[in-house]
C-alpha cells in the first residue's frame, strides 16, 4: 500500500511541476505515417522528374535519327540547338503551377518564338530561294483563309523571280559611258589631197579632147570672109 502511495504522490508532484507526460502511442503513430507519406511524396516528384526527363531524351534521339536532312550544315547546326533550347523551356512550362502569371507568359512567349525560327529555318533550307524565301513569306499578306502551303509557294516563288532579277547580267557603265562619248563626240574629217595643194592653171595636166567632140569640117552654108 505504501508503494501505491508514493507513486500516486510522484504523480501529483510531477503534474503540479509543469511536467509534461509522455505522448500516448497513437501519437506516436500519426506522427510516423506522416513522416512516410512525406517521404513517399517526395520520391514520387523525383521518379516523375526522372522519367520526363528520360522521355524528353528519347524523343530528341528519335527526332535526331529520323528527322529533317538538312542541305546545309548551318541551318542544321542552328535547327537543333533551338530545339534544345525549346526542349529547356518546355521543362521550365511544366513547372506552370509554381511559376507566377509574368514567368509564365514570358515561357509561353519564347517557346513560340522558337518555333517560328525553327519553321523558318526549314523553309529556308528547303527553298530554291532560301531566306528570300523566308523574308518574303513572312512579309506576305495573305486571307486568313489561305492555307500555310500556298503562303509558302508563292513565297517561293516571288522569291525566285527576285533573285532571277537581281543576278540578271546588265551593261557595265563603262561601256555605257564610252558608247555615250562615241555618239557625243562629232565625227572627224580627213583632208582630201586635192584640196590640199594650191591652185595653178600650170599645175594641171592638159585635158584631152572629150570623146564624140573631134575637129568639126567645113560646110557649105559657111561663110568665106571677102
Amino acid at each position: 500500500m505504501s508503494d501505491i502511495g508514493d507513486t500516486d504522490n510522484t504523480a501529483t508532484n510531477a503534474h503540479d511541476r509543469g511536467e509534461s507526460q509522455p505522448p500516448a502511442p497513437s501519437s506516436d503513430i500519426a506522427d510516423a505515417f506522416h513522416l512516410f507519406r512525406n517521404y513517399l511524396d517526395y520520391k514520387l516528384v523525383d521518379l516523375k522528374a526522372d522519367l520526363a526527363s528520360e522521355q524528353d531524351n528519347l524523343s530528341r534521339k528519335f527526332k535526331e535519327e529520323v528527322g529533317i536532312k538538312f542541305k546545309k550544315e548551318g541551318n542544321s547546326i542552328q535547327y537543333h540547338f533551338n530545339d534544345e533550347i525549346l526542349t529547356g523551356l518546355h521543362k521550365i512550362q511544366k513547372e506552370g503551377p509554381s511559376l507566377d502569371s509574368p514567368t509564365n507568359s514570358i515561357v509561353s512567349e519564347l517557346i513560340t518564338k522558337v518555333k517560328a525560327r525553327n519553321k523558318s529555318i526549314r523553309i529556308a533550307d528547303s527553298s530554291a530561294g532560301g531566306w528570300t524565301t523566308v523574308r518574303e513569306y513572312e512579309s506576305n499578306t495573305i486571307a486568313d483563309n489561305s492555307d500555310d502551303e500556298k503562303k509558302i509557294r508563292q513565297a517561293e516563288s516571288r522569291a525566285v523571280k527576285s533573285i532571277k532579277e537581281r543576278t540578271k547580267p546588265r551593261p557595265s557603265p563603262y561601256n555605257i559611258s564610252n558608247r555615250a562619248s562615241q555618239i557625243a563626240r562629232p565625227a572627224e574629217t580627213v583632208p582630201n589631197p586635192a584640196y590640199s595643194k594650191p591652185y595653178s592653171r600650170y599645175s594641171q595636166p592638159p585635158q584631152p579632147f572629150r570623146a564624140g567632140y573631134g575637129r568639126r569640117e567645113p560646110a557649105q552654108y559657111d561663110v568665106s570672109p571677102v
